[in-house]
């Protein structure tokens, strides 16, 4: 379960739609659900609040009663950044989780320009798997956290890039390219989306055998769309569709 909770969030930053600067503090909230098969695995809230360029984001997972029937899944998020004319830039990431009786924190830094700065994980993970691939300090750069990561500026594109991602452990690329649009309803959002397909590319902490690594490289269905918000002035994410060896994990908001 914690594989999965990873993948999706790493994959697909669950966020709420953002504010791009504003005068006044603005403040939201939204939700997303995550299923595979039908069945109800998790869910995670978010709540924002925009001062000016500043933005704060705070989130808390929370594994369903089935899923907890294999392992309890609870955790929290906050992310500290400043919004910029293509993306928002965290200057700090940090996520605690505990699945079962393990936890795990990360807490990552990031200059201006997204380079990482600190990147601390407790407890660390030792010793290292045999087949696992460090990440070169020289990737850690120009690089954005996982929860804002997906959040896009109205003049921006949105499929045409290669978004970096590091969580603080695993670097990945993900490579966005334009699918064509869909229809998409949600409690506080109706409307014409974007959609993308996503290519997964890990480039560092990670094991290079794993199985579910390879399937999500090889993975030739995983999408994202995106919903406009001309209030806010965003692209944010609506839906994601993650392939998994158990099946496809769908990422829904039920309330922008």
């Amino acid at each position: 379960m914690s594989k999965i909770f990873k993948v999706a969030g790493l994959v697909f930053s669950l966020i709420l739609p953002v504010g791009m600067a504003q005068a006044e503090t603005r403040t939201a909230t939204s939700e997303y659900k995550i299923r595979v098969h039908g069945f109800p695995i998790a869910r995670i809230n978010f709540a924002t609040e925009i001062n000016g360029d500043d933005y704060i984001i705070q989130g808390k997972i929370k594994s369903s009663a089935l899923a907890d029937i294999v392992g309890k899944t609870r955790g929290d998020t906050k992310v500290i950044g400043k919004i910029s004319p293509t993306h928002l830039q965290a200057r700090s990431y940090q996520v605690n989780y505990t699945t079962g009786k393990k936890s795990r924190a990360f807490d990552v830094e990031y200059d201006p320009n997204g380079n990482v700065t600190k990147a601390q994980m407790t407890p660390p993970r030792n010793p290292l798997p045999s087949d696992w691939v460090g990440v070169n300090k020289t990737d850690l750069a120009a690089v954005v956290d996982p929860v804002s990561s997906l959040i896009f500026p109205l003049n921006s594109p949105v499929c045409s890039r290669t978004v970096s991602i590091f969580d603080g452990e695993t670097l990945v690329d993900l490579k966005l390219t334009h699918k064509g649009h869909r229809r998409f309803k949600t409690k506080g959002f109706k409307g014409r989306v974007v959609a993308c397909k996503v290519k997964f590319q890990p480039k560092g902490g990670y094991r290079s055998e794993h199985r579910s690594v390879k399937y999500l490289q090889n993975a030739d269905n995983m999408e994202v769309w995106f919903g406009k918000s001309d209030a806010l002035q965003a692209y944010v994410p609506v839906l994601a569709k993650i392939p998994t060896k158990i099946g496809v994990v769908h990422v829904r908001a039920s309330k922008l």
